[in-house]
């Protein structure tokens, strides 16, 4: 699986945040296609799309190990982290039943 840190993985997270609305338009299709196809086939889709997207080994397993997430959790930015630290509080907050503390009240609203 093709790993980013660091400085290379905050470029590739700002490529994509630039991307803008009008790319998406141009993916939507595809991107429906895959959710789809793993939502019907589960681990078995996933893994294709990973072998073909990010190297995966036939036999490499689909879970990321603790130590791997912790090393990409320290090559971030603290900006990066605080980012993603909101957008996970956004997505909870948008859950049925959940009652989300104030400073999370600056979320938009969900899809």
């Amino acid at each position: 699986m093709r790993l980013l840190t660091g400085r290379r993985a905050e470029m590739f997270v700002r490529k994509l945040e630039q991307r803008g609305a009008t790319d998406l338009g141009r993916v939507e299709k595809q991107v429906r296609r895959i959710v789809d196809d793993v939502r019907k086939n589960g681990d078995s889709a996933l893994r294709r799309y990973a072998e073909k997207w990010d190297g995966l080994k036939s036999k490499q397993s689909l879970r990321v190990s603790q130590s791997e997430m912790e090393k990409a959790w320290a090559s971030v930015s603290e900006e990066f982290k605080q980012a993603l630290n909101v957008a996970a509080a956004c997505a909870l907050c948008n859950l049925p039943d959940v009652t989300c503390p104030e400073a999370v009240i600056l979320c938009p609203p969900p899809c």
